[in-house]
């Protein structure tokens, strides 16, 4: 008889014990993210303009518009901004670099490729660079698209 109740009590036990497995609960969280969008307002540009007053008759250097671009995401979030080192000017006819890059929420942030969208959840960035214009090469008005993206810090 000891026997058969030990046999019942092993039984109860080895069937109790997917029962109380399946009692256990996860839970977990979610958070949506809104996605970061950017959108071109105008694209850079270079217009020939006398570099100064001491500049030799006829010599040209280029004045640059800014590329203007618009972020919008979750408020309040850092983003990193990634551009290349220089790109090539429309056919060749120069090569454009040292980019600097404003932030309209967190100002220069041309060393640090990073920035912050406001209560609102936008920014505007304004990137220039400088034109190293090629030799013998004449030109009035040079236009780029400067390739940028971002993504949440």
């Amino acid at each position: 008889m000891k026997t058969l109740i030990r046999l019942a009590v092993a039984a109860l036990t080895i069937s109790a014990a997917p029962a109380v497995a399946q009692t256990r609960t996860a839970t977990g969280s979610i958070q949506i993210e809104r996605a970061l969008t950017m959108s071109s307002v105008q694209p850079m540009s270079f217009v020939a303009a006398r570099r100064n007053i001491q500049a030799a008759a006829g010599e040209d250097s280029a004045v640059s518009t800014p590329a203007v671009i618009d972020i919008t995401g979750d408020p309040g979030r850092i983003y990193r901004i990634r551009l290349p080192a220089s790109i090539e000017a429309e056919t060749g006819e120069g090569l454009i670099d040292g980019f600097r890059v404003w932030s309209e929420t967190a100002g220069d942030v041309s060393r640090t490729l990073a920035g912050r969208l406001n209560e609102q959840g936008t920014d505007r960035l304004h990137i220039s660079g400088s034109l190293s214009h090629v030799a013998g090469v004449s030109f009035t008005d040079l236009r780029a698209a400067v390739p940028v993206s971002v993504d949440y810090e």
